[in-house]
C-alpha cells in the first residue's frame, strides 16, 4: 500500500511540508489517505526535539496520532537512541560528506526529499507566503523548513531576487509564485551571504553569471551594471558604514553594502532607497543582535530565518519600522 509522507524538516525549525503518493483505500474515514510521518535527524542535538514532535504527534495527531513515523538518520553520529523506544523506525540514510557537511543542513534535506521521492513519495505545489513592502517589492516566505524570506524587486527592467531560500525543489513552484506578484523576467539575484538556507534556489537565476555575491561585485561580468560609491553611509548617531556598491535597476539605485565578519565571512546589506526596504540577510536574526546597523529609516526585508522562541520576533517582522 502506498502511503502519503509528511516531511518535517528539522534543521532549526521543524513544520510539515507534504509529500504524498496517489491516495489508497483506508480502513479509516474515506477521505483519509493513508499516512506516514517523515523526520530526518542531520545533528545528533535534534534527537530530543525529534522526540517531542513524536510525543505531539501520538498526543494530539488526532486520526492520525497511530500513524507510523519514520526518522531518517543523515549522520553517522545521530544515533536515534531517544526514539526507540517510542514506535518510530529508523532509517540511516548514507550521504557523501560534502552533502552531510553543507552549511544549515540544507543539501541534506534535499537528499532525504529525493530518498522519499525514490520511495514513491511526490511534492504536492508549495503554497508560499507573500507581503507586499513597497510598489516595487514583495516578500515571500518559505511556509515550512527554514523559513527564509526571498525579496522580488521588479519594474520595467525586470525582476531581481535577494536570496533564493534552502531548497532546489522549490524553484518551480517560487517561478510560478513570483509569476503571480510581478510581470517580467528574472534578470539578477543577489545573495545575502552563500550559507545553504540561502542560495540552494539559486537555479532560479538565469544563469550562474546573473548571480551577485560579495565575491564579485568588483567582478568584470558587473562592469557596466555595478560601480563604488566615494562617500560612505552615515547614521544619525555618526556611525558610519563603507561605501556601497550602487546599482541601478527599475529607477532606483540599490545600494549593496559589504559588511563581512558578522554572520559569515561574505555578508552584504541590500538597500533599495527609493522603496526603504533594507534586505540584512541573517545581520537582523537572533544571533546577531550584539551590533546594530546604523541605517535612517528603512523598512527591514531580512531574509533570514527565526527561531520559534516566544521572546524573539517571528518571519511576520520582516517588515518593521526601524528607527
Amino acid at each position: 500500500m502506498r502511503k502519503t509522507f509528511t516531511l518535517l524538516t528539522m534543521a532549526f525549525l521543524f513544520t510539515g511540508a507534504l509529500l504524498h503518493a496517489e491516495p489508497a483505500q483506508s480502513a479509516r474515514r474515506v477521505d483519509l489517505q493513508p499516512m506516514a510521518f517523515v523526520t530526518y535527524i542531520h545533528y545528533p542535538y535534534q534527537e530530543d526535539a525529534a522526540a517531542v514532535l513524536v510525543d505531539s504527534i501520538r498526543t494530539w495527531g488526532g486520526e492520525y496520532r497511530d500513524d507510523p513515523i519514520y526518522a531518517v538518520l543523515t549522520d553517522p553520529r545521530a544515533s536515534g537512541l531517544r526514539l526507540k523506544d517510542k514506535n518510530v523506525q529508523l532509517v540511516p540514510l548514507e550521504l557523501d560528506e560534502s552533502v552531510r557537511n553543507y552549511p544549515f543542513a540544507a543539501k541534506a534535506y534535499a537528499a532525504v526529499i529525493d530518498f522519499l521521492k525514490s520511495r514513491g513519495a511526490r511534492p504536492t505545489p508549495l503554497e508560499f507566503e507573500t507581503f507586499r513592502l513597497a510598489e516595487k517589492v514583495h516578500r515571500i516566505a518559505y511556509p515550512w523548513g527554514i523559513r527564509n524570506n526571498i525579496i522580488v524587486f521588479s519594474g520595467p527592467d525586470g525582476i531581481l531576487l535577494v536570496d533564493t531560500g534552502f531548497s532546489k525543489h522549490a524553484v518551480d513552484a517560487l517561478k510560478k509564485t513570483i509569476g503571480g506578484l510581478a510581470r517580467g523576467e528574472i534578470k539578477y539575484v543577489v545573495n545575502t551571504h552563500p550559507h545553504g538556507d540561502h542560495i540552494e534556489g539559486n537555479g532560479i537565476a538565469p544563469s550562474k553569471a546573473k548571480v551577485i555575491g560579495f565575491q564579485n561585485l568588483d567582478g568584470p561580468e558587473f562592469k557596466n551594471l555595478i560601480s563604488k560609491s566615494g562617500q560612505p553611509l552615515r547614521g544619525r548617531a555618526g556611525r558610519e558604514l563603507q561605501a556601497p556598491y550602487v546599482m541601478p535597476f527599475n529607477g532606483e539605485d540599490i545600494q549593496i553594502i559589504l559588511n563581512p565578519d558578522l554572520h559569515s565571512q561574505s555578508d552584504i546589506l541590500i538597500y533599495f532607497p527609493k522603496s526603504e526596504v533594507l534586505c540584512m540577510g541573517d545581520l537582523h536574526t537572533w544571533g546577531s543582535w550584539s551590533r546594530p546597523i546604523p541605517m535612517r529609516r528603512p523598512n527591514i526585508g531580512s531574509t533570514g530565518p527565526y527561531p520559534t522562541w516566544p521572546s524573539l520576533p517571528g518571519p511576520s517582522t520582516a517588515r518593521s519600522a526601524a528607527p
